[in-house]
């Protein structure tokens, strides 16, 4: 029998993350690393885990999604200062792992099988700098010499075969046959350090003369931003990366949710109590996750019968929109938490827009249609009308893939929002609204296929998109539904206008660039309705006033 030891100590800082999460729990698709690293071995095998950085964080996780595994876990004393580095953290698990077993970077992900260590093995896959790597000399399929962190051309200029060694650089993972010779090569060089770390190379140097064998594996590297996000394309068609402090993961038949801050996660348990019979169950809750059973069904975005969408605005009109009654003092602060949300916080978002991208706010001509600049359109929004909210229970991010379609009728819906301005209890209807409205016009697929286009050549620009003929279908059902309720469509389709501007900065380029023109279009287009309305109406009021006074004098 033999063991597996999982090196997840350290604080990875070549990842934008790496702040909050460690990096064992980084998703790759909808599973973390260190799940599929898990996954690769048999069940009866025992894991061994060095933890040190965010360490509460990786336990909580593993026991939410692998309760069943035999899991050793070793608290690293130095997990980053002088002396420390993944043979530090190997060696201080040395009294759990005398016998042969594996050792691999929680940043290690590969295609194929992982051997046994029925003899000594590294792993190996090619790079094209040897800076940041251990590169292998390798003969025949064996190992004659170790390079650590080599300058690329010193490397070309002392091994054997430059044009092969880039080929060997060894992938953070290895089987341990000779387990006592290891283990007696790191202890003896654990003054050695190369860029201040103690290095697993020292102890597999040892194992050169006991045959150490070099294996070729199809490596994804997770370990800095660029080659962590060529791992998510290739383990998931979703190029959408996860929200920097949000993740979702499928485990065990389980929906998992991590939030770097645990007052969001603390909230959202609470709020799936008061949306108890209309959001999941939570099942299990750690100060970071939650969890709940995965739900039989469809996405309301999957789904084209038009009944079932009349069916959802009615139900959630009786339990999620029904009105909730408040005190004078709760109105005047709600109204403020209203205008906060509406006009305050697009604001900022657009403001952040502008810093990241470095567009500027001017005159434009969007699809044709020359456009003025985006403020003075925010000036002409009537936020005092946008703050007027219906309190009610809300979800907060009422959008169709976060509606579950089970048997055609019953709806579940996912990912509610933790709290509307530090309230639990209710929220603006008008935000669901909104959500709803903007997400008929846009679905997350588009995202997700790219089926979206914009360019921007000056101050011209042009832009197009893909959308879902049942959403847009839906849409029309939606508009329909505001206007028999008495609730205001206008209202509603301009606050959904306003989302996409809102939301831009969230997004990736060069979809927060589509993002905004699309809003930015479509607010001027509702606004301009408006004063045509108003201009059909002032001349009518003034026909009529003229004729009454012609009359009158007569």
């Amino acid at each position: 029998m033999y063991k597996v030891c999982i090196l997840a100590a350290g604080k990875n800082n070549r990842i934008k993350y790496s702040e909050l999460v460690n990096n064992a729990l980084l998703p790759v698709g909808h599973k973390a690393t260190i799940s599929r690293i898990i996954e690769k071995f048999p069940k009866d095998i025992e894991i061994v885990i060095p933890l040190g950085y965010k360490a509460q964080q990786v336990k909580d996780y593993l026991a939410i999604t692998h309760p069943d595994r035999l899991i050793t876990y070793v608290e690293i004393d130095n997990w980053e200062g002088p002396g420390s580095g993944p043979g530090y953290s190997l060696l201080s698990c040395k009294p759990h792992l005398n016998c042969p077993f594996i050792f691999t970077s929680c940043d290690t992900l590969v295609a194929e099988d992982i051997p046994k260590p029925t003899q000594n093995w590294i792993g190996i896959a090619p790079v094209k700098n040897s800076k940041n790597f251990c590169i292998s000399e390798v003969v025949n399929d064996r190992v004659i010499k170790f390079f650590d962190k080599f300058e690329t051309e010193i490397l070309l200029q002392v091994c054997l075969d430059y044009k092969t060694i880039l080929d060997n650089a060894f992938i953070g993972m290895a089987g341990i046959n000779n387990h006592k010779e290891f283990w007696q090569g790191l202890e003896e060089s654990k003054s050695e350090l190369i860029q201040n770390e103690l290095q697993v190379s020292n102890g597999l140097r040892t194992l050169i003369e006991h045959k150490l064998e070099a294996i070729p594996f199809t490596w994804y590297d997770t370990g800095n931003q660029n080659s962590y996000e060529i791992t998510c394309i290739n383990f998931s068609k979703n190029k959408v990366l996860p929200k920097i402090n949000e993740f979702i993961y499928f485990e065990n038949n389980k929906v998992i949710k991590y939030f770097a801050n645990p007052k969001s996660a603390e909230d959202r348990v609470k709020r799936a109590n008061l949306l108890k019979n209309i959001v999941p169950e939570i099942t299990i809750s750690k100060p970071h996750f939650y969890a709940y059973e995965m739900i039989e069904g469809k996405m309301l975005s999957d789904t084209y019968n038009q009944e079932t969408f009349k069916n959802l605005l009615k139900k959630q009109r009786e339990k999620l929109w029904k009105e909730i009654e408040l005190s004078e003092e709760q109105k005047i602060k709600f109204k403020i938490l209203c205008n906060n949300f509406m006009e305050h916080k697009t604001k900022n978002r657009i403001k952040d827009f502008y810093l990241r991208t470095g567009i500027q706010d001017e005159e434009e001509t969007i699809n044709g249609v020359r456009v003025p600049t985006m403020a003075s359109l925010l000036d002409r929004v009537n936020w005092e009308n946008l703050s007027e909210g219906i309190p009610v229970l809300f979800h907060g991010d009422f959008q169709p893939e976060n509606i579950i379609i089970k048997n055609n009728q019953d709806s579940v819906l996912i990912d509610w929002r933790q709290n509307f301005g530090g309230i639990l209890e209710y929220g603006d209807l008008y935000y669901d609204f909104a959500k709803l409205e903007h997400a008929l016009i846009i679905n997350a697929e588009i995202i997700r296929r790219n089926e979206f286009f914009v360019k921007k050549r000056g101050n011209i620009i042009n832009y197009n998109y893909l959308a879902k003929g049942n959403l847009l279908t839906f849409r029309k059902i939606f508009h329909n539904f505001i206007k028999d309720n008495n609730y205001d469509l206008y209202k509603v389709r301009l606050l959904g206008a306003l989302h996409f501007p809102n939301i831009a900065p969230l997004h990736h380029t060069p979809y927060n660039i589509f993002l905004y023109y699309l809003g930015k279009l479509m607010l001027f287009e509702i606004l301009e309705e408006k004063n045509e309305t108003n201009r059909t109406t002032t001349k009518t009021i003034s026909d009529r006033n003229n004729s009454i006074f012609t009359s009158s004098t007569t």
